[in-house]
């Protein structure tokens, strides 16, 4: 009999938690954040455009290898979205956990620690 493979947590913070973390990102520094913490530097780019932030699409349904930025990053409504491939996330940690090839519970304390935001902790995670 085979085995039944457990499903992942998905980790996330409670819809004001995560609204008060969006709230206290600018998109230029945002940007900075992304670029100096991506793990993969040499491929694709990042940019700013207007308010909005476009990065390189690495969610596991995006079809072939993005080279391009075409997952936007809206600071001021508090998403992502591939443009590609539909891709949504409106959590932080899990948006920039395959960016930067952490788990998502490190890279709020990432945010939190770059950004001076005192929103995260691990009670918060549900």
């Amino acid at each position: 009999m085979a085995k039944s493979v457990p499903k992942k947590k998905k980790i996330f913070l409670s819809k004001k938690k995560n609204d008060e973390l969006w709230a206290a990102i600018e998109a230029p520094k945002f940007l900075e954040f992304i670029k100096r913490n991506d793990s993969v530097k040499e491929e694709g780019k990042s940019e700013l455009k207007g308010k909005k932030v476009y990065v390189r699409c690495r969610a596991p349904e995006h079809p072939g290898k993005d080279i391009h930025p075409s997952c936007m990053i809206d600071t001021q409504k508090g998403f992502s979205k591939c443009l590609a491939c539909g891709h949504y996330e409106n959590q932080i940690g899990p948006m920039l956990a395959p960016i930067f090839k952490k788990d998502p519970s490190s890279v709020l304390k990432l945010v939190q620690s770059h950004f001076n935001i005192k929103v995260y902790k691990s009670g918060d995670i549900k």
